[in-house]
């Protein structure tokens, strides 16, 4: 099988007075080390990395090692877009690199994805380093990875529960009656204040 070409840091560093650079940001409410392995864990990235709308993912193949590749296809109509590279960096939480493509002969981009936690998430950082001949697909690019963090966000919170504790100055039946009693719970639920104490995956 044909593998995209690993560039090594000689190539980039020669390249990197040609290329230009597009950067994207977004704060995340969830660990960084969740936001990290979103990028590398099969069963996630399916449903946000390079996913489109109206796609229908076909293949997800990860080989999460410095050096290993990626291969992510997405059937869009009747085209098959597939999208492949190699990783150069991986140091969880808090930063990745990879190289990307759309066609194995070609150049590829290098993404770098910096990740800084926070009091209350963390922060991501991608920069994506772009051939100076494709300068005129900058906006587009930048406009895909700000969809694409989008799908990250929502991809990593979907399945959380928000979960409420209350206190009441009452028996616990009388507490179930008044609940299961839909005549009665209106003032089961106004009668103090509700807090939440736990967001969990």
């Amino acid at each position: 099988m044909n593998q995209a070409a690993i560039p090594n840091n000689r190539d980039i560093e020669r390249d990197i007075e040609r290329d230009i650079e597009i950067v994207v940001t977004r704060h995340f409410d969830s660990p960084a080390e969740l936001v990290f392995d979103a990028w590398l864990d099969p069963k996630v990235a399916g449903h946000w990395l390079f996913a489109t709308p109206a796609g229908e993912m076909k293949r997800v193949e990860i080989d999460a090692r410095v050096g290993g590749e990626f291969v992510i296809a997405e059937q869009r109509g009747e085209m098959l877009a597939e999208h492949v590279g190699h990783y150069v960096e991986l140091d969880r939480p808090r930063r990745l690199a990879f190289t990307f493509a759309v066609d194995r002969s070609a150049k590829p981009a290098l993404i770098t994805v910096e990740i800084t936690p926070t009091n209350n998430g963390c922060d991501l950082r991608l920069t994506q380093t772009l051939a100076a001949e494709w300068a005129e697909y900058a906006d587009r690019s930048r406009a895909g990875w700000t969809m694409l963090l989008i799908g990250l966000n929502i991809a990593i919170t979907a399945d959380r529960q928000i979960v409420l504790q209350r206190t009441f100055a009452a028996p616990r039946e009388l507490v179930w009656q008044a609940w299961a009693d839909p005549t009665a719970s209106h003032a089961l639920v106004g009668a103090s204040p509700v807090y939440v104490t736990g967001l969990h995956p």
